[in-house]
């Protein structure tokens, strides 16, 4: 684990010792308001908005619906995809304990840390439409043909088959990046050096 990912970790994963203690939770909750869709053991995809997320669980607003011990399947368009199990219900909806490895849990932290430092609406960097062939490769090998849709300064969206974990590494063509989102298309990457540095 680099200094980043371990960063990201203990910064999330500060407990705020009495609110989120009294609720048995572990890692500090970021307040959010996404929508998103979700699905029961059913499999029917509802719609339903993220109220609060951590390395380890959820808070989803949604009408009634789910039961404790439910296995969900959360869809962030602005984070990603997580799967976890249903520990509590509430007037508004119900909690998420989330599921998976070391590495999902790292990989979940370096997700809210680039949603929280993503710039406002106003300042962020002018994007340019592209349609331009590039290759992406992961850390882990997987290769893929992508199409850059648009770039700019800090970043570039690309549509592909290809879905990395956000938090990941990657390089498009010769430059590298983050999994910053997931969209319907492919991907939002965020250049590790801006466009032009070295």
């Amino acid at each position: 684990m680099d200094s980043f990912q371990a960063q990201s970790i203990r910064d999330l994963a500060e407990p705020s010792r009495l609110a989120e203690a009294a609720r048995g939770r572990r890692h500090r909750r970021v307040p959010m308001r996404l929508p998103m869709k979700f699905k029961l053991p059913d499999g029917k995809a509802r719609q339903g908005v993220l109220a609060n997320l951590s390395v380890s669980g959820a808070g989803v607003i949604a009408r009634p619906g789910a039961l404790n011990g439910d296995k969900v399947e959360l869809v962030v368009p602005d984070l990603g995809r997580f799967t976890g199990t249903v520990v509590r219900l509430n007037p508004r909806g119900f909690g998420v304990e989330l599921s998976g490895t070391r590495a999902d849990r790292i990989a979940r932290a370096d997700a809210l840390q680039i949603f929280l430092n993503r710039p406002s609406e106003n300042s962020r960097a002018v994007r340019y439409p592209l349609a331009e062939e590039a290759v992406l490769e992961t850390v882990t090998g997987q290769v893929a043909h992508c199409l850059i849709l648009d770039v700019s300064e800090t970043g570039a969206s690309v549509a592909t088959a290809l879905y990395p974990r956000i938090g990941e590494t990657v390089m498009i063509g010769r430059k590298r990046g983050i999994v910053a989102r997931h969209h319907e298309e492919g991907l939002g990457i965020t250049f590790m050096l801006p466009m032009g540095a070295r």
